[in-house]
């Protein structure tokens, strides 16, 4: 079964957001919005980004259409609002400036046999690492030139990787440039990493730093030293990892227990790319029955943990819509307890919200969901007390007197 887009702008399921002043305080959401798509023709962009708890903005596209912070804000002044700045390569034209051509002294990435390293997007990548952190320096200026003044409240570094990432080949990426392929590169990559971390922590030490490796990092990564939290791209697809529902509660949790001292954020991305090429995804029109289940599990998952936020796109290299889900009106208000385990038996969850339950079945089977109150599943719309939640999957269920 599949469910049409272009049907959702006027039913249940997909459809483009509201534009009035957001009082919802759950479910937590994030926008991861760096293209200009097909997806983005609407009319009220700016009122409609408002609707996001957490905002990753390309600083090229906001000049382009013209949003506008402040109305941003006066719509909902809880957003955060991050400056997409993509470690890959310089994709504002403010940032290429500043790059020097392809040549000897440049800052690219090469192979030991000294051919360009080329992304699957077809571009040159960076090496962070060359001329002396070249390529961070660059970055740390074109924030503080271009990004911070205008008014963003910090930065996502996309391609926040631990190591070199190369797709073409050629044996890996020589890093530091001895001509090799050796446990030193690695080294001498995550060096030029905390090197911009640490300057942007430095001079920035309120704002928000966070990084997008595909998944999270480590839990020995040393970045989380400098960051407030990572994301997670892709989770419970198979791009990046094996898309099962552990890998994203284990990631969950890895970097809630890392980050100390500062505001923590988490951003778990659903996307279609499970089992689908980024061509396919790029085109598809419609929601297929298991890439909803995935959504209901990914955001029902989001919410069993305090500042996790959580967002559903097409994909890799296609972040950029404004889809909007009846789940996202649910109000479950605040949470007035942490996340219970096995509570239908082993691998399920529920957490207690002022207007109702979260219940995760992470399970491999079906399972009988009983509530003490009257409920709604804010899916299915189904009212009683008593819910069959099926495996992997997950629900929002309101109290029936709850707005």
């Amino acid at each position: 079964m599949a469910i049409d887009f272009d049907t959702q702008r006027t039913g249940g399921g997909w459809r483009e957001p509201p534009v009035d002043e957001v009082r919802r305080s759950r479910p937590l959401l994030v926008n991861y919005c760096h293209i200009d798509s097909a997806d983005l023709q609407v009319t009220h962009i700016t009122e409609r980004l408002a609707q996001w708890d957490v905002l990753i903005l390309f600083p090229q596209q906001v000049r382009d259409f013209k949003i506008s912070f402040d109305a941003i804000r006066r719509l909902n002044p809880r957003v955060k609002i991050l400056a997409w700045v993509p470690l890959q390569g310089a994709s504002d034209p403010l940032l290429q400036t500043k790059v020097p051509p392809i040549g000897e002294g440049d800052w690219f990435s090469r192979h030991a046999n000294g051919s360009l390293c080329i992304a699957p997007w077809g571009s040159s990548l960076m090496n962070p690492y060359a001329q002396s952190f070249g390529w961070p320096k660059a970055v740390l200026d074109y924030v503080a030139s271009s990004v911070m003044p205008e008014g963003y409240d910090g930065v996502m570094l996309d391609c926040l990787w631990e190591e070199a990432c190369c797709e073409d080949g050629g044996g890996g990426v020589d890093v530091n440039g001895d001509g090799k392929r050796t446990p030193e590169d690695r080294a001498a990559w995550i060096a030029a990493m905390e090197y911009l971390l640490k300057n942007l922590r430095d001079r920035y030490p309120t704002s928000i730093i966070t990084g997008n490796a595909g998944i999270p990092w480590s839990a020995q990564s040393s970045y989380y030293r400098f960051s407030n939290g990572c994301m997670h791209e892709n989770a419970l697809g198979n791009s990046f990892n094996s898309g099962q529902w552990i890998s994203l509660w284990n990631g969950i949790n890895q970097a809630a227990a890392r980050v100390e001292g500062r505001e923590f954020l988490h951003f778990a991305m659903v996307d279609l790319q499970h089992n689908r090429t980024v061509e396919q995804a790029q085109g598809a029109t419609s929601l297929t029955t298991d890439d909803l289940r995935r959504f209901r599990l990914g955001l029902a998952t989001a919410m069993l943990r305090d500042s996790v936020y959580f967002g559903f796109s097409r994909g890799s290299c296609l972040h950029g819509q404004l889809w909007w889900f009846d789940e996202y009106d649910a109000d479950v208000g605040t949470p007035t307890g942490d996340a219970e385990e096995n509570v239908w038996g082993a691998g399920t969850w529920r957490r207690q919200f002022a207007n109702g339950w979260v219940v995760v079945n992470a399970s491999n089977k079906p399972i009988t969901a009983s509530s003490p109150w009257d409920a709604t599943d804010a899916s299915t719309k189904a009212r009683g007390r008593s819910f069959v939640i099926p495996s992997q999957d997950g629900r929002i269920l309101m109290q029936s007197n709850a707005k």
